[in-house]
This record gives C-alpha cells, structure tokens and sequence, in this order.
C-alpha cells in the first residue's frame, strides 16, 4: 500500500463592497497564497519541497467588479489581477462585462470575459536560454435567458 500526504498552502481572502442601495455595488477583493507554507509531509516525498520552493512565489490575487442598475437594466464590470508566482508564467490579467434585461419574471443577459497570460517556454535549447515568449488569450461571450414558471 502506498499513501503520501501534502499540506496546502492556506488561501486567505479579504474584501470590501460598498452598496449603494438599489442602484448598485462595487467589490474589490484580495487573495494571498503562501505557496511557501506547502509542505510534502511523507518520507518518500519531501523531495518535493524544495520543488515547490524554487518553482513557486507567494500569489497575489487582486480583483474589482461594480454592478449598476437603471431600471431593468443591470450593467456589469469587473477586472482582476494575479502576479507572475509560477516559475516561466507571467502575470495573468481577467477583465469583464455584462449586462442584463429583467422583465415579468424574465431575464435576458449577455456577459464577455477574458483571460490573458504570457508565459516563456525553451523549445530549442537545453540550458534554458533563448526564450520563445507566448502569450495565450481566451475569450467568452455568454448569452442566456431565465425564467420563472
């Protein structure tokens, strides 16, 4: 039989939003992971910490959304930020929109959201040098309806 065990590192979360009653809110959120704390707790495994040392930097998490409503009409924004913790990985940016049509139980909505992160990959050199630079994006546009019955 053969088991191992790992401790995380804990997320710890802080935020603050401020209602302003029915016509709307605005958010802003922080999250911190000590990626430092992680620890491979079995014998055959601690190899592993000093892997999780040198690879991974303490994360930061930072986001900010507002939401305003006019009527049956909500409007929707928000962006975030995490910092280049991964060895190789660049900082990753979020941003986003949306907005939203309620009536009679009814509600249409159309959201965009995206994702973008560069990131440095060796493809051609085995001592890690001439760095070939990527940087990825994803996008989403989501479009719904609900409903009560």
């Amino acid at each position: 039989l053969y088991q191992w065990s790992m401790m995380t590192a804990p997320k710890l979360k802080s935020g603050f939003t401020l209602v302003g009653g029915r016509l709307g809110l605005i958010t802003l959120s922080h999250t911190y992971i000590p990626h430092g704390f992680a620890a491979a707790l079995s014998r055959e495994e601690r190899y592993l910490n000093q892997i999780v040392n040198e690879e991974l930097d303490d994360q930061h998490t930072f986001a900010a959304g507002a939401e305003l409503r006019l009527g049956p009409i909500t409007v929707r924004a928000g962006s975030g930020y995490t910092n280049a913790f991964q060895q190789g990985q660049g900082a990753q940016w979020r941003r986003s929109l949306g907005i939203s049509l309620q009536s009679e139980g009814h509600t249409f909505f159309m959201s965009w959201s995206q994702l973008r992160q560069s990131t440095q990959y060796y493809p051609f050199s085995a001592t890690y040098t001439e760095a070939l630079a990527i940087t990825r994006q994803r996008s989403m546009l989501s479009i719904g309806s609900t409903w009560k019955f």
